[in-house]
């Protein structure tokens, strides 16, 4: 899994309207500072991008975390290789642990789904291919969640 953060837009946490704040990682320094791992020896920086190397063992998973957990809306964009056809994606709403997952799935299941633990909240079909670049947006509006790949609204979720 190589990951490219190109950019991720993260609205300002505010009660009032205001225009959006953005944290934009180009990945050119060999430093990583304000992110961090949940795993050493996983994360590293590869030709500015960021990359996660995990052994090829059935359902290993690691996380890069780059927001405070007090902001109410944001929205990820990244950039995925799908590299050695495992699932790859995003968490949103991370808390002690636990967030809700996006995860893309290549050859075999060709869709992007959603869940919260074991409990899915959506699916959709998409391409992917291995090898194949995509772009993965996650929108958090309060309880509100988009998917969007390659600029299309692939799903829409809201906890009621």
């Amino acid at each position: 899994l190589t990951m490219a953060c190109l950019p991720l837009v993260l609205p300002a946490a505010r009660a009032e309207p205001s225009p959006p704040s953005q944290r934009i990682e180009s990945f050119e320094s060999t430093d990583l500072p304000g992110w961090p791992f949940d795993r050493d020896g996983v994360w590293s920086l590869r030709s500015g991008r960021l990359h996660a190397e995990l052994p090829p063992q059935k359902h290993l998973s690691s996380f890069a975390y780059f927001r405070p957990a007090t902001w109410p809306n944001y929205q990820v964009d990244v950039d995925l290789d799908g590299l050695r056809g495992v699932d790859k994606g995003s968490a949103v709403r991370v808390h002690g642990g636990q967030g809700v997952g996006v995860d893309v799935r290549g050859p075999g299941y060709n869709d992007v789904v959603m869940y919260r633990k074991l409990m899915r909240l959506g699916s959709a079909p998409v391409e992917q291919h291995n090898g194949r670049w995509l772009h993965l947006a996650v929108r958090v509006q309060g309880a509100r969640y988009q998917v969007f790949v390659n600029g299309s609204l692939a799903m829409g979720w809201a906890w009621l």
